[in-house]
């Protein structure tokens, strides 16, 4: 036989010089663009790449079928790696599926030296055309805006190889950039031995290492913690051969719940308050969910014993719709004096859908209404209601509009139908794997597009009192507007997938100014989060503000503020803020002005926890003039406290970095004078938009500060804390923690009234007295078990609640 094999290699060399002088550095490593393109647009398009030399870097929109051309863009790039984001008009292709973005590595002359691929296709051209959105700040809706229900669920976390100490640092880096206010670890994984996500042994048995190295390295960011517990592991030998759970062993199971409870929270100190029990479960328990209800009453009872703090919901429905409601009714009946909040899941399309569908289907915070209302029906105990999986369909099989820019407008429209709602809570299914996720399952852990919309929100938007807003034509584009504290922010969510000029109208500003510049943070189609600055008068009069397609924006507008010359001088070379001037926010705080020996001025603020982490922050205006801040300068105050605190900065773009005070202070429990270089943050000054107050504690303790400033030997700024004093102020309650019995003392005020004792989940103690003692009033607490309670108190015609801890 010829020896063919010199030929081949000549011949494998001869074609290597005919495709292009490539060498290993020239290199198109990924293309991003939409996954769906309409004709007579202009798409983002990023390109990814390595180049040996100076290189061109383009991208073609090709029909796969003829592989004819139908839109492209170009740009140099010098020696080096890198991204580049292209904006590719396309021509009149038709409709069809077989359609894709290339991205290319070039040499000047055009000849290609690497190239790479994306499916993308061709749909109706939608129609641009112009929205009025008009808000009104004197028309409150009731709502709040909730950063609990931009929540995720973790099922990636549950892998060491994942979260734990040697996991993947991408997958932390960009869990950790999503920020999202609300966790909830839920996995099937969890209770099957043999899989990468167990945490169980082969036997069933907890394996703690396994929980310990995931709990204590998945999460480096501040967020609400829930675990659930889906139902025991078949090797177990508890369930029946329908599923259900043998009677014989629903104390085995509860025993077995509160070994993870006791673990985490007592073991492991994490004090992890919520704990969601069975995960829909109501299929199993089909016209039996009271029994389903009896199981939780149990579980929650035994998992109290070990940590009274808790609070314990489910059942995770899995259909909580109208024809299956008396699943839910019979599950409420049976647990309404034990369950803290009901959950409950959907999944809203099935078969094949375009995008419209998708975004009709982002209106579903009418789930949490019916909850709720049913629930009324049966108790007048106040809990909660979470909503804590949702995503456009269940299907386990590749759809691109899960996770493209499609999935980023249904999970924008979700979050405002469910804020309206008045959900508690929220979890979008989920943040990684193959068909979901906000981030790539394939171990790279890379971003989509809605991963952005979870970082903008979590991080850009104000927890402020949601008011009335009006879109013309709410096909195109959906709104939802927070004010309070100076400022308005206005998100809009573009679903008309074309370009759109919304102009934007203010009612109720009684006289008030607004800032000549709005702040802009947009998450763009293509996935990416870009911020920058428009003219008011250019939203409100002018050309409007383009919204391009499949985009979610969050406007900014200053409320009052106006220029940074209409602030009130603090010295010849600095300028003093009132409270109204500068932001503030708070969360899980109580937040009270005194005056009793201020160390500066009439007032200072103190700061009290009640919840497991909590936070105070003074926000900057966008007018403030911080250009000329550096290393010589300081954040000074005076602080009076025993407990470390940790004290943030935030840029606009959401890099913080943080110290800790107790290398400042000496929180000896006395006013003391604190100044923090600001050459001790690693972040850019001149972009500082907020300073926050932290405190993840054990034991509740106020915490005090007066005359927050930045200083600088020719540079003052201050902010000056100038509030009436609460009535909440006027009355102390003491000891706390309290073991036997609280002291009210109303310091000579009007007579102080006990209204009640109330647990965290809302529900009123029994086991207290009152007692007048020595012109005292005494509340016997020693009967209550351990754990947060408020004591609801009248003051003349106020009505206050003092948190404290029963120990």
């Amino acid at each position: 036989m010829t020896n063919f094999k010199p030929f081949i290699f000549v011949f494998f060399c001869s074609l290597l010089l005919l495709l292009g002088k490539a060498t290993a550095a020239d290199v198109a490593q990924s293309v991003s663009g939409p996954s769906s393109v309409y004709p007579q647009q202009v798409f983002d398009v990023t390109v990814q790449y390595q180049a040996d030399a100076n290189r061109q870097v383009s991208v073609y929109l090709f029909n796969t079928s003829n592989w004819q051309l139908h839109g492209s863009a170009s740009v140099q790039v010098a020696a080096g790696s890198g991204s580049v984001t292209l904006q590719v008009p396309v021509n009149n292709p038709p409709v069809g599926t077989d359609y894709q973005w290339t991205g290319k590595v070039e040499e000047l002359n055009g000849n290609q030296l690497s190239q790479t691929s994306q499916w993308c296709q061709v749909l109706f051209a939608p129609t641009t055309g112009e929205v009025e959105v008009t808000v009104d700040l004197s028309n409150p809706t009731g709502r709040k805006v909730n950063k609990r229900v931009m929540g995720l669920n973790l099922f990636q976390a549950f892998k060491p190889s994942v979260s734990g100490a040697n996991g993947s640092a991408d997958y932390k880096q960009n869990l950790a950039a999503m920020k999202p206010s609300h966790v909830r670890f839920h996995s099937w994984e969890m209770v099957r031995p043999g899989t990468s996500g167990t945490w169980v042994d082969s036997n069933g048995n907890w394996d703690f290492a396994k929980v310990n190295d995931v709990l204590s390295n998945a999460i480096s960011f501040d967020t609400e913690v829930l675990i659930n517990i889906p139902w025991p592991p078949e090797e177990k030998g508890w369930l029946n051969a329908d599923g259900t759970l043998n009677v014989a062993h629903y104390l085995d199971f509860a025993l077995w719940c509160a070994e993870l409870v006791d673990y985490v929270n007592n073991t492991m100190q994490l004090n992890v308050r919520y704990w969601e029990l069975t995960n829909e479960r109501d299929g199993v328990y089909y016209g039996n969910c009271a029994e389903l209800g009896k199981i939780f009453n149990l579980i929650a009872a035994e998992c109290k014993k070990v940590d009274p703090n808790i609070l314990t919901g489910g059942p995770a429905f899995e259909k909580p719709f109208a024809e299956h409601i008396q699943n839910v009714r019979d599950f409420m009946e049976t647990t309404k004096e034990t369950v803290d909040f009901i959950s409950y899941h959907s999944y809203h399309l099935s078969g094949e859908f375009d995008h419209q569908q998708i975004f009709n289907a982002g209106n579903w915070g009418w789930v949490t209404n019916m909850m709720r209302g049913e629930w009324e029906n049966i108790s007048s105990r106040k809990i909660e209601f979470h909503h804590n999986e949702y995503n456009i369909s269940a299907d386990m099989r590749t759809i691109p509009d899960r996770v493209n820019e499609a999935s980023m407008v249904f999970d924008a429209m979700m979050m405002v139908s469910l804020m309206n709602a008045g959900a508690d809570v929220a979890d979008a299914w989920n943040e990684s794997d193959g068909w979901f996720g906000k981030l790539e399952g394939n171990g790279s852990f890379s971003r989509r597009p809605s991963s952005y919309l979870f970082e903008m929100l979590n991080k850009e938007f104000d927890q402020a009192n949601i008011v009335s807003t009006n879109s013309s034509n709410d096909s195109k584009i959906v709104t939802l507007s927070g004010y309070g504290n100076g400022r308005m922010q206005l998100l809009l969510i573009n679903r008309s997938e074309a370009e759109q000029q919304v102009t934007v109208s203010i009612n109720g500003l009684d006289g008030q100014p607004v800032g000549s510049q709005v702040e802009v943070s947009r998450c763009i189609q293509s996935g990416g989060l870009q911020h920058t600055d428009v003219d008011y008068t250019t939203v409100s009069t002018g050309d409007g503000y383009v919204s391009k397609a499949y985009e979610v924006t969050l406007l900014t507008f200053d409320i009052g503020g106006g220029s940074a010359s209409d602030y009130h001088f603090y010295s010849e070379s600095g300028d003093e803020f009132q409270q109204e001037n500068g932001f503030n926010s708070q969360y899980a705080m109580t937040v009270s002005s005194k005056s009793d020996g201020a160390p500066e001025g009439n007032n200072y603020l103190q700061l009290e926890t009640n919840a497991h982490y909590a936070n105070y922050a003074f926000k900057f205006p966008s007018t403030v003039n911080k250009s000329d801040w550096n290393q010589g300068h300081s954040l000074s105050f005076q602080l009076k406290s025993t407990v470390n605190y940790e004290l943030k900065v935030f840029q606009g773009d959401g890099q913080s970095d943080k110290v800790n005070l107790s290398s400042y202070a000496s929180l000896s429990g006395n006013w003391e004078q604190v100044e923090i270089p600001l050459s001790d943050f690693n972040i850019d000054y001149a972009q500082l938009k907020e300073i926050q107050f932290y405190n993840l504690w054990q034991t509740a303790s106020p915490f005090a500060f007066d005359d927050l400033k930045v200083v600088a030997s020719t540079n003052l700024r201050q902010f000056s804390v100038t509030s009436a004093a609460d009535p909440a102020d006027v009355v102390l309650v003491y000891p706390n923690p309290a073991t036997h019995s609280l002291i009210v003392n109303a310091q000579g005020a009007a007579a102080v009234e006990v209204l009640g004792i109330y647990q965290a989940s809302g529900i009123a103690a029994q086991n207290y007295q009152l007692l007048q003692e020595e012109g005292q009033l005494k509340v016997m607490v020693g009967q209550l078990p351990a754990g947060l309670y408020y004591l609801n108190l009248r003051i003349g015609n106020e009505k206050i609640s003092k948190p404290f801890i029963k120990q």
